[in-house]
């Protein structure tokens, strides 16, 4: 994924949904998704990242909760 790329995350926080965002904002920025398990929890994981590897922006999110997940790439 590129600059203008982003992941959206919808999951419930109690009884009400909350959308998470995050988004290649710069040029040479890249947005990178992952699942990772922690014992019994399983985690949904986006990270915006430089060309480097440096994560900028990090967001993690239970599976468990997650209503809706969208990844969106930009055309070129």
């Amino acid at each position: 994924m590129a600059k203008d790329d982003y992941v959206e995350v919808t999951a419930t926080v109690g009884s009400d949904p909350v959308t998470w965002t995050i988004r290649a904002e710069k040029q040479g920025r890249n947005v990178d998704t992952a699942w990772e398990k922690d014992g019994n929890m399983q985690w949904f994981v986006i990270q915006e990242k430089t060309r480097g590897g440096t994560v900028v922006r990090e967001n993690r999110c239970n599976a468990a909760a997650i209503i809706a997940l969208t990844i969106v790439k930009k055309e070129v």
